[in-house]
């Protein structure tokens, strides 16, 4: 689950959007993650994580077979706090999306497709959030105007209904990929992933959310920290009010290469699975917290950066936690 905010001009309260992936359900023991375990109250929007479209036909399909249960229960969710939004996440690569979107009658049929699935499990919303493989081809981002100017047009038949775009944390493609004149109007928010910054892909270690600029990043690397990302999108013109900043609830493992354990340090790829996510290179907070608190890891925290890494051996870990949260709510508050 991930946590985001954003600064709420009209109300006293942040909106605090949760993020639930459809997965979660398959772990094992403490980690299975089931609907009923949600507070409906801690949440003001949740995201369901996440239905796609059919490779055969332009219409909405579930990914798991017990997704529609899930929506079920969703819903009553919703009955015990009729305030809270649910929106459903659109997901997979952006191309499976453009070999419709661009015929206009099959376009036409994925969009009422979208609007039947809407209404027909009970959602407030719809969250894109498309996956580029390739930044550089122009037809996918003409697809993604074209699907949200689409849905924008149909909002008369999806009443308080609402369209969010999740864009990627991309700092140097960002306009290669997003049409944002075009379409920063017509969704309500933007859900920015100011996280993932840095990973285990990298050569070397480095804090995966850091909250301000280091004097290490230098031209476009410089934006690539939750206050450069903010500010990119601010400078294209997106009210602030628009954006909402993500919370990564995980860490980003790192295999380290030499004897050094400090930031920077060389890494060769992406470190251990956790005991239940069972993933290289991710590990659940719950999994972090895990670690901690063995004797064995040393805990290290970077002011500069606002953030923790942990280290034991050849692993090295960047994670978000309570304090380095509560500084970027209260950097966006």
């Amino acid at each position: 689950m991930h946590i985001l905010s954003r600064n709420n001009e009209e109300a006293s309260s942040m909106h605090r959007v949760c993020y639930i992936t459809n997965w979660s359900r398959y772990r094992s023991g403490e980690a299975k993650f089931e609907i009923e375990f949600v507070d409906p109250f801690m949440c003001s929007h949740i995201i369901y994580a996440y239905a796609t479209v059919d490779e055969q036909k332009p219409e909405i399909i579930p990914i798991q077979k017990d997704d529609l249960e899930h929506y079920r229960e969703l819903s009553l969710l919703k009955r015990t706090n009729p305030n809270l939004k649910i929106s459903i996440r659109l997901g997979g690569k952006v191309s499976q999306y453009t070999r419709y979107l661009k015929h206009s009658k099959m376009a036409a049929q994925l969009v009422r497709s979208i609007i039947w699935y809407m209404a027909t499990h009970g959602f407030d919303g719809v969250d894109i959030a498309l996956e580029f493989v390739d930044g550089d081809n122009p037809e996918d981002k003409v697809a993604l105007t074209t699907l949200i100017e689409e849905l924008a047009k149909q909002k008369r038949l999806m009443l308080r209904s609402m369209i969010t775009l999740t864009a990627a944390p991309f700092v140097e493609n960002l306009l290669k990929v997003y049409d944002i004149e075009k379409i920063g109007h017509l969704v309500d928010y933007i859900n920015l992933m100011t996280f993932d910054f840095y990973g285990p892909w990298d050569e070397k270690t480095g804090v995966f959310a850091p909250l301000y600029h280091q004097h290490y990043q230098v031209e476009a690397e410089s934006l690539r920290n939750v206050d450069g990302l903010v500010k990119l999108w601010l400078s294209l013109a997106i009210p602030r009010n628009k954006l909402i900043i993500g919370i990564p609830a995980y860490g980003r493992s790192f295999a380290l290469s030499s004897r050094q354990t400090s930031l920077h340090a060389p890494a060769n790829g992406p470190g251990y699975p956790g005991r239940y996510t069972k993933t290289r290179g991710f590990l659940s907070y719950y999994e972090v917290c895990e670690k901690g608190q063995s004797q064995a890891w040393q805990r290290i925290w970077l002011d500069s950066e606002k953030a923790w890494y942990m280290t034991n051996g050849d692993q090295w870990i960047t994670y978000e936690d309570v304090d380095s949260a509560a500084l970027k709510v209260k950097f966006y508050a």
